[in-house]
């Protein structure tokens, strides 16, 4: 039998479907916990399009997406099936399946936010329980009939996780009174074998939603750029201010908000916006391909094939809490070498968000893209072949070294060094000869504020 493994975090009830479809399978298989703050080679490797969990590996092949990995799991271990027989009964439970996967942002909604935000998520998500028990569950002691089956599993998170939500979030969604049906599947579900001995304590769920409670939350204007960092960036709005409750501002532009902080130094004037567009996408630039990094007024992107739409704001009026905005159009074509940032973009609309002073920063994080190839490797080159000086030199400790092993350090240097210095390649080869040229001659220091200002060696 091939080797399965399982890699998934504890608290993840995505991976807790997966688990239980083995389970019910009877399918042995290895469970690797994953830091989905600290990914994994491995996690990188079987999932480099998503990097997130769960992944079932299979004989060495990677599937991804719980939904898919339960289809994968019904097709190659046909015991105990979690889908009927009956074609017309499989396409039902998938249709539940795909309809708690469109709905759960709400349930996410309703955990994350306060205010008449979070109270219009709450009335959403009971009207979403209310079609799932009249619409899905109907008079079914499951949603898959008399036994636990492939929708039952995709809404397990609201047997087990659910409750911890609702406590950590002092606001209760699911009464017993209003839906007498769906605590009854809860019961029935968690009574289960298979479910009740694979289930994270309550505690331990409680706790971690706390902790997520407690994390500060984030407008659009900061949130996108706290998305992209591991530590959080006390530079801007809500990562100055880091008050849970403070209400945020709608933009009535595609539903997106910002914090008072945000708004404030919000560039809304279009005479003010317009250079900073026409110095995103300046043709000498990539930089464009990555104007995402700058973040959400202003206007934004949609790319269809080598062009973009790009929505220039016309007329903007700025007013006590919310935003009115007239958007003109023009189609920009893509650079016929899209720099590295393009290849990580997403598809589809891409927002700007110009908050005062950020662009000109941002530029200097991406600044590198532009940078000629042979120029870019080689000052790397350099920094390597320096490195390597100064560690046989000075930062070699070879105190507790044999003769030999110190003596082996060296020559694996030199001859390092040596490969380094003959390279026929252009970028680093004649990259590194015309840099350490340029170091020789000016001094580091030198070099690179060159690099910075201009973007080319010294001559």
């Amino acid at each position: 039998m091939e080797e399965v493994k399982l890699l998934g975090t504890w608290p993840s009830p995505f991976c807790y479907r997966v688990i239980w479809a083995l389970k019910l399978k009877g399918v042995k298989y290895e469970y690797i916990e994953e830091d989905l703050v600290n990914k994994s080679d491995r996690l990188l490797q079987y999932n480099p399009v998503h990097q997130k969990i769960p992944v079932l590996v299979h004989g060495g092949k990677p599937i991804s997406e719980s939904t898919v990995i339960l289809e994968y799991i019904e097709e190659v271990w046909p015991q105990n099936p979690l889908l009927s027989e009956d074609p017309y009964e499989r396409a039902i439970a998938r249709f539940w399946t795909k309809f708690g996967e469109d709905k759960s942002s709400i349930f996410i909604k309703f955990f994350h936010t306060v205010g008449e935000e979070h109270e219009k998520a709450r009335k959403e998500g009971q009207e979403v329980l209310k079609t799932m028990e009249e619409q899905g569950l109907g008079e079914k002691k499951f949603f898959g009939g008399d036994k636990v089956g492939m929708a039952d599993l995709a809404f397990g998170w609201i047997a087990g996780w659910l409750q911890g939500m609702e406590e950590a979030a002092g606001v209760k969604l699911l009464e017993a009174n209003m839906f007498p049906r769906l605590e009854e599947w809860i019961k029935n579900f968690r009574e289960v074998t298979v479910i009740k001995d694979n289930l994270p304590g309550h505690e331990e769920l409680l706790d971690y939603f706390k902790s997520l409670r407690e994390r500060p939350q984030y407008c659009d204007g900061c949130g996108r750029y706290a998305a992209s960092i591991r530590v959080p960036h006390r530079l801007l709005g809500c990562f100055l201010s880091r008050a849970r409750e403070e209400e945020y501002l709608d933009l009535n532009d595609n539903g997106r908000k910002l914090c008072s902080k945000c708004f404030s130094i919000a560039i809304m004037d279009p005479k003010e916006c317009k250079p900073l567009f026409q110095k995103l996408h300046c043709p000498k630039s990539d930089i464009f391909w990555g104007v995402e990094k700058v973040g959400t007024i202003g206007g934004y992107l949609h790319r269809t094939g080598d062009s973009c739409d790009f929505v220039r704001i016309k007329q903007c009026l700025k007013g006590e809490g919310k935003v009115e905005v007239q958007k003109e159009m023009e189609v920009v074509k893509r650079p016929k070498k899209p720099s590295a940032v393009a290849r990580h973009t997403i598809s589809g609309i891409v927002v700007v968000l110009v908050l005062f002073g950020k662009p000109d920063v941002d530029t200097g994080r991406v600044r590198s893209f532009d940078l000629e190839e042979k120029v870019k490797e080689g000052i790397c080159e350099v920094m390597a072949y320096m490195w390597m000086e100064w560690f046989c030199s000075n930062g070699f400790d070879s105190s507790n070294k044999t003769s030999q092993e110190a003596q082996y350090t060296r020559d694996l240097k030199d001859h390092l060094a040596h490969k380094m210095e003959r390279s026929k390649s252009i970028a680093y080869g004649q990259g590194f000869r015309d840099a350490i040229k340029a170091v020789t001659k000016f001094g580091l220091t030198t070099t690179l504020d060159h690099i910075v200002k201009e973007g080319s060696l010294p001559c």
